[in-house]
C-alpha cells in the first residue's frame, strides 16, 4: 500500500508539473495579447493627439481664411472630410485595442484556478485510499 501511495504521489507531482507548464504558457499568451492591445491603444492615443493638433491648426487656417476673404457663396468643398477621418481612425484603433486588451485580461483570468486535472485525480486517489482503509465487509 505504501508503494502504491508513493507511486500515486509521484504521478500527481508529474501531472501538477505538466499543468503548471500549460498554465504558464496560457498566462504568457495572455500577457502578450494584452501588451499588443496596449501598443495599439498607445498608437491610437498618439494619432488622436496628432489629429487634435492638426485640427487646431487647420481650424484656425480655415476660420481666418473665411474672415479675410469673404465671398457671397463661400467655398464648397470636402475640406471637413480629413477631420472625419482623423476622428474615425483613432476611434476604430481604440476599439480594436480595447477588444484586444479585454481578450488578454479574460484569458489571464481563465488561467485561475490552476491544476484542474490534478485536483480531480487527487479526489479520485483520496476516494481510492478511503476504500482501501475500510475493512472488507464479510
Amino acid at each position: 500500500m505504501i508503494n502504491d501511495v508513493s507511486d500515486l504521489a509521484d504521478r500527481q507531482i508529474e501531472l501538477a508539473k505538466l499543468e503548471v507548464g500549460e498554465a504558464k504558457d496560457d498566462a504568457i499568451a495572455a500577457v502578450i495579447r494584452t501588451a499588443i492591445g496596449a501598443g495599439i491603444a498607445l498608437a491610437a492615443a498618439l494619432l488622436l493627439v496628432i489629429w487634435a493638433w492638426t485640427a487646431f491648426i487647420w481650424f484656425f487656417n480655415w476660420l481666418f481664411g473665411h474672415i479675410v476673404f469673404p465671398t457671397p457663396l463661400g467655398p464648397q468643398s470636402l475640406a471637413w472630410f480629413g477631420w472625419l477621418v482623423g476622428v474615425l481612425v483613432p476611434a476604430v484603433l481604440g476599439f480594436l485595442a480595447y477588444r484586444r486588451i479585454r481578450q488578454g485580461i479574460n484569458d489571464a483570468m481563465a488561467v485561475w484556478p490552476p491544476l484542474p486535472r490534478t485536483r480531480d485525480t487527487l479526489k479520485e486517489d483520496l476516494a481510492w485510499l478511503q476504500r482501501l482503509r475500510t475493512p472488507n465487509e464479510r
